[in-house]
């Protein structure tokens, strides 16, 4: 139990960094001064400062932060945010967004990398045996779009439509060059 604390608490603690890393980057792209950009929060267990910005790291693992001169009260400095124009204003606050959302779409990429193929509605063969195949049945490369007057999405909803038949025939169409065409009942 404790272990699937303690790695939420690193999920999260890694999501954070990297929103606030969108913000950290996009406000110094346009401009702005960053005072500090710290991963975690509480005391300050590490920093250096670089250039302008103090880099730190914190004791807790959840959360960290963007300081941005003039963020928080008035600042003479030409930098500061509050003296950027709309655009870049909005641009720096949505930038940790767009960072959470393409981190979760190279989770994805990353996660689906090595997959060799997806499983699709399109009958691509059958084995020689199959009883419903040919000029009245299904052919290779349709798609099927119902079964029982139900509509099929995805691949899972073949296998749901047809576990909910009873007498072992459906009703089905499918979809064969561009058109749906109904092949009645099929055992």
């Amino acid at each position: 139990m404790i272990l699937y604390i303690l790695a939420a608490i690193l999920i999260f603690g890694v999501l954070i960094a990297v929103h606030e890393f969108g913000h950290f980057l996009t406000a110094k792209l346009c401009g702005v001064r960053v005072n500090e950009f710290s991963i975690g929060m509480g005391p300050q267990i590490w920093g250096r400062t670089v250039g302008e910005t103090e880099y730190s790291l914190r004791l807790l693992p959840i959360g960290g932060f963007c300081a941005m001169e003039g963020e928080d009260s008035t600042s003479d400095d030409e930098r500061s945010l509050t003296r950027q124009g709309f655009w870049k204003q909005a641009l720096i606050f949505a930038a940790g967004s767009i960072m959470n959302f393409l981190t979760g779409l190279l989770i994805v990429l990353i996660l689906y990398s090595g997959t060799a193929a997806f499983y699709t509605t399109q009958v691509l063969d059958f084995a020689p045996e199959f009883p419903a195949q040919g000029d009245g049945g299904l052919q290779p490369g349709d798609q099927l779009w119902t079964i029982n007057g139900e509509r099929v999405y995805l691949y899972s909803d073949v296998s749901l439509l047809l576990s909910l038949d009873g007498d072992g025939l459906v009703d089905m169409e499918v979809r064969r060059d561009g058109e749906v065409v109904d092949l009645g009942q099929i055992p």
